[in-house]
């Protein structure tokens, strides 16, 4: 496994267990990664661009992280995941991104939910 991806599922993994603490503290779902992101001291849109794929975790990002959520350095770097964990990071990721897609949705105004939904329409149709 390459560093990008080690990095992105070690990534996943602190989401989960960050998520999992907040939801034994009571805490909605709704604002998760708003909330992570503050902890990590990285803005949320970098962290939604990571999580869609658009951007790599790089080493000075890597180092926030491993830092925001108090892991030695390094730790990004190095695998954890045993491979049975690693299809369930993956369905993670998925409902990850639903989640943000709909609190995107939700924060934007009626003409750009518009848009949204015209987009996915006519993405629909291309697909075969």
């Amino acid at each position: 496994m390459n560093i990008t991806t080690t990095r992105l599922l070690n990534y996943k993994a602190l989401m989960i267990r960050f998520r999992d603490r907040k939801d034994q503290e009571g805490l909605p779902a709704h604002g998760m990664l708003k909330r992570f992101a503050e902890e990590v001291c990285i803005s949320p849109r970098y962290l939604t661009h990571i999580n869609s794929g658009f951007k790599n975790i790089g080493h000075k990002t890597a180092r926030q992280l491993e830092k925001g959520s108090g892991e030695d350095e390094g730790w990004l770097d190095v695998d954890h995941m045993p491979r049975a964990a690693i299809r369930s990071v993956e369905s993670d990721a998925k409902a990850d991104f639903l989640a943000m897609a709909s609190e995107l949705f939700e924060q934007s105004p009626v003409e750009v939910q518009a848009l949204m939904i015209r987009y996915l329409i006519d993405r629909s149709k291309r697909q075969p």
